[in-house]
């Protein structure tokens, strides 16, 4: 019997194979079990991706690098470059360089590459803010295309206080008996033009007169300040200094002026700092040995021994199972493997791979006459040694006059790593909390430096763990440490700080319309610095801040909505912190789409949603990836997020191997679905940038080229189905276009010593290999694009068929007997029941041989060879860069009998 299949829609995306049983969600019809290099559209139809095109190389491919965006405004951004120690800019898919453009233009930041990934920013104008715990908060500033300058975050007002204060009693009363017996103290502060800035107070100066008798005042000056405006004088009365004026001269004259002491001069102090923390780390002496190296814990795999050969007396033995017990335990491991006649000369553990030493075992062994030996047990005889990439427990076996190793099957050992730590501690003291980093070269320390400072230390040595290693020293500095947010943000006029390695659930937050402004009153004025510390029933550090209609904290486990308290504004003494669900977030910056927050959750690797709820009264969260659970895993997390708007919405996630997970996001739709992207290398990071009317994704790929690793900093191209010029289907991709055709292309040195693809007016050339930075085409053209070439492809899920049975004819072979695509602007496209019985999709019609192909638009049919299963799916493959859109397919399907 056979039945036709009707696909009409894709914009379900990858489903995981836990869903192929769920026929009834309202997802299965329009999802696909593969979309790799192929992204869902919003309306429905599937087409195949653009390439990316090649800006640069980083400048230190060896180590990690990160993108991130930064946006002056629609028409004014541009890509960040951070690596270790530097920063570099890219733009509309060139590097900016130097005036005289002999080198990208580059400056100096304070970040480690391997801290990279945990900087957490946020912007306002042109000025972005970018925190890490490990370091003072730093600002990226854009002062002109060609000036960026990277600035330590201050967080005391920019305005002096006002010096050369005094205070001198100008007239006296008459026949005043007690004008000897008070005395008058005052304090002056400086104002911003704009009065969103007051200094602290001036130095305290005092003079004695009777303000109380009449005829009797008193003159207060002091020295104009620069950047300053207006200037406030204030006046001690009942142990605080309240308002008696303000002028924009620098002086006023005090007749018994009664103080405000509602209104009192401003106070401050650097919330980072902690006293007796760990303010620097130096070695004294590096050390040698040492090793984040790996021991040997227990057997991996088992196999057979020898290929042994009876009649030449060489080793044969059975099918053997070892169970090593970490820690080398006396119980070790039991096998009932047998040997022809002879001995066992040799038992040990080798590396195969790597350096390993210091892993030895014994044996036990008993002659069995004829029948050969047999292993009875054996053990670590120490903790295991150091340094294996690839252990195993191998055999050396002698008989008769003859030695014969074996050197075919061996027992895998799992190799665990165990790395070297540092452990600060007080010696006699009760400091705490400090951590150390460090680098190892050769078995050598070569770098330490601190990562949270503790406190309150007052002898604090250092203590080395590691099963290798001797002779390393340190010193370490006590003093008044650094202890930074890892989360930063803006809302209602405020830059808020929180999450420092000490407080970890402490926030931040400066005066009103202030961006450094940390100044407060006493009491408390509603425009002042917020400090405060969330109290929940597990102590988990802010991870971010993200400002939507209210403020949103996100530690690693719980979401947080910070808001006023019986106030239209957050003030120090109206503020609110209610929990809205207790899931929690990765390190990973959050991104915004419409109302909504993405964000990796902290554990299980899957990304979610939040968004406010109405009915609940609050903010809910919701697993958006819970319908392709295979792209997300505790072993594969998520390390980047950027978001596209333009032309399709689409968020970008990087995962840990290098795959770059695609969602189709319109969340007013209820559309959400996830694809592949896949490259002849891994993405490792990846943020967007719009450049004219549309949003471009830049991406950080590590390649190997030419035997050799190399970071790019590369860009994709917008989609189009322009194959002839504008749109590229190729990655680290270059063009060449010039008046005149040519057959050699020449510029190509990032991709030299690789097999290349290029596309030239239109025509696809395959199996080139770029030698000296050049390829010669087989014939002349004018309009290059050159790359490395990727593969699309599609698969359906398992069919799905009504049956009175209610079985949807699971259980029953199936064979896809002819399949009708509905194609629009596509050419170079196989199809068939799976990737070892692929057919061409005719596409070509007219053209002449060596012309480019003709875009094919409608249905097309296809008679796939015939094979039967399970499922019923079908693949349907790109490999040339071309483009490729499919609408819908009709299935012809024969069913089967009972499997």
């Amino acid at each position: 019997m056979a039945t036709r299949v009707t696909q009409l829609s894709y914009n379900a995306g990858e489903l995981g194979e836990l869903l192929t049983g769920r026929v009834d969600d309202s997802k299965y019809s329009a999802g696909l079990a593969l979309c790799q290099n192929a992204y869902p559209t919003p309306q429905g139809p599937v087409r195949n991706r653009a390439g990316f095109m090649y800006v640069n190389a980083v400048k230190d491919s060896s180590k990690a690098v990160r993108l991130i965006p930064f946006v002056y405004s629609a028409d004014q951004q541009i890509i960040v470059e951070l690596g270790e120690y530097y920063a570099r800019f890219h733009l509309k898919g060139q590097t900016l360089m130097l005036a005289d453009g002999s080198a990208p233009y580059e400056i100096a930041t304070p970040w480690r590459a391997s801290d990279l990934f945990q900087i957490h920013y946020t912007q306002n104008a042109d000025i972005m803010t970018l925190v890490h715990p490990a370091y003072p908060p730093q600002e990226l500033r854009r002062y002109s295309m060609n000036d960026w300058r990277m600035v330590r975050v201050s967080l005391l007002t920019s305005l002096l206080p006002p010096s050369g204060v005094a205070a001198v009693r100008l007239s006296s009363a008459a026949s005043d008996s007690n004008s000897e017996k008070y005395t008058q103290r005052y304090v002056v502060t400086a104002l911003s033009e704009d009065r969103t800035e007051e200094s602290i107070a001036s130095a305290e100066v005092s003079v004695v007169a009777n303000l109380y008798a009449t005829g009797t005042t008193v003159k207060v000056s002091w020295n104009l300040v620069t950047g300053a405006r207006y200037y406030r004088i204030y006046k001690y009365q009942g142990g605080l200094f309240g308002y008696i004026g303000e002028t924009v001269e620098n002086s006023i004259v005090d007749d018994n002026i009664a103080p405000e002491t509602g209104t009192t001069p401003p106070y401050t102090d650097d919330v980072f700092q902690v006293s007796g923390g760990i303010s620097g780390a130096s070695i004294v002496n590096g050390g040698s040995g040492y090793d984040n190296g790996k021991r040997v814990v227990k057997v991996l795999d088992y196999g057979w021994w020898g290929n042994g050969d009876w009649n030449t007396q060489e080793g044969y033995a059975g099918l053997m199972t070892l169970p090593w017990v970490a820690g080398g335990v006396e119980s070790g491991f039991n096998s009932g493997a047998t040997w022809r006649t002879g001995t066992f000369h040799n038992l040990g553990i080798q590396d195969l791979e790597g350096g390993g030493t210091g892993a030895t075992g014994e044996f036990d062994t008993q002659q069995w006459g004829r029948f050969g030996t047999q292993i009875n047990g054996g053990r670590l005889t120490n903790d295991g040694g150091y340094g294996y990439k690839r252990p195993v427990l191998k055999f050396e076996f002698r008989t008769g006059t003859k030695d014969y190793i074996c050197t075919v099957g061996y027992l895998e050992c799992l190799a665990e790593e165990v790395p070297v730590e540092l452990e600060v501690y007080d010696d006699g003291g009760s400091g705490y909390g400090a951590r150390l980093g460090f680098v190892i070269t050769n078995g050598v320390f070569t770098d330490v430096y601190v990562i949270s400072p503790g406190r309150n230390y007052t002898n604090p040595k250092v203590r080395i763990t590691t099963i290798n290693g001797t002779g390393a020293e340190f010193r370490l500095t006590i003093g008044n440490a650094g202890d930074y947010p890892a989360a930063v943000g803006y809302f209602e006029q405020r830059r808020i700080f929180a999450g420092s390695n000490l407080r970890p659930q402490q926030i931040w937050m400066t005066a009103t319309g202030t961006e450094s402004n940390m100044t407060y009153h006493l009491p408390l004025q509603d425009t002042d610095r917020i400090s405060f510390a969330v109290a929940a029933r597990d102590l988990n550090q802010i991870q971010h801040i993200v400002a939507l209609q209210q403020l949103i904290a996100l530690t690693s486990a719980a979401e947080w909505r910070v808001s006023p308290l019986n106030s239209d504004a957050i003030t120090p003494s109206s503020i609110s912190v209610r929990p809205q669900s207790y899931i929690g977030a990765s390190t990973v910056q959050p991104q915004i789409i419409n109302t909504n927050l993405l964000y990796a959750a902290a554990r299980g690797g899957h990304v979610r949603e939040l968004s406010y709820d109405y009915t609940a009264g609050g903010y809910i969260t919701g697993d958006i990836s819970i319908r392709a659970p295979h792209l997300f895993t505790e072993d594969n997390v998520v390390v980047d997020m950027a978001l596209t708007k333009s032309p399709e919405p689409v968020l970008w996630c990087v995962r840990q191997d290098g795959v770059l997970l695609g969602l189709s996001y319109v969340p007013e739709q209820k559309i959400a679905a996830w694809f592949e992207y896949k490259t002849d290398g891994a993405f490792e990071s990846a943020a967007v940038v719009q450049e004219g009317l549309n949003d471009y994704l830049y991406a950080v790929v590590r390649r190997t080229i030419n035997g050799q690793t190399r970071r790019f900093v590369e860009r994709q191209m917008v989609r189009t189905d322009d194959y002839r010029g504008a749109t590229c289907f190729l990655d680290c991709a270059g063009r060449l276009k010039s008046a005149a055709k040519s057959m050699d292309v020449s510029g190509l040195s990032w991709l030299e010593g690789r097999v290349v693809t290029a596309v030239g007016d239109g025509i696809v050339f395959s199996g080139l290999t770029v030698k000296d930075g050049k390829v010669t085409l087989p014939q002349e053209c004018a309009d290059v694009w050159i790359g490395l070439p990727y593969v699309t492809e599609l698969k359906t899920l398992p069919v799905a068929l009504p049956s009175q049975d209610g079985s949807y004819a699971r259980g029953r072979v199936k064979n896809v007997s002819r399949v009708s695509l509905r194609l629009y602007n596509t050419s170079g496209v196989d199809a068939g029941p799976d990737t070892g019985h692929m057919k061409p999709v005719k596409s070509r019609s007219m053209e002449s041989y060596g012309k480019p192909p003709e875009l094919m638009s409608g249905e097309t049919d296809l008679v796939p060879t015939g094979t039967w299963s399970a499922d019923g799916s079908f693949v349907i493959r790109q490999a040339e860069p071309l483009p490729f859109t499919l609408i819908c397919h009709s299935a012809e399907v024969v069913i089967g009998d009972d499997k």
